[in-house]
């Protein structure tokens, strides 16, 4: 009813994102209720899986994020290294 969808949207050159997009007020309103209850500003991904959760703060968009079985199969270690390797 209130027409709400994920809408992908390109930051910085390489930075995909998810925007929240709706088409009316009851739509904005079900949005900002939904967010209200999950006590949050909005979803996010993390950086090596994909997958998305819900930060406890707006997180830094010049930062990688990380879950715990990421963390444990050394995905930051092979980001900073591939990040090293690029030429600049």
């Amino acid at each position: 009813m209130g027409q709400v969808a994920l809408e992908p949207a390109w930051d910085e050159p390489h930075h995909l994102s998810l925007r929240i997009g709706v088409a009316g007020l009851f739509g904005a309103l079900v949005v900002q209720l939904a967010l209200a209850i999950a006590k949050t500003d909005g979803l996010t991904l993390r950086s090596a899986c994909g997958m998305t959760y819900l930060p406890g703060r707006r997180p830094n968009p010049k930062r990688r994020r990380y879950c715990s079985p990421c963390r444990a199969a050394g995905a930051p270690l092979r980001d900073a290294a591939a990040d090293y390797r690029r030429p600049r």
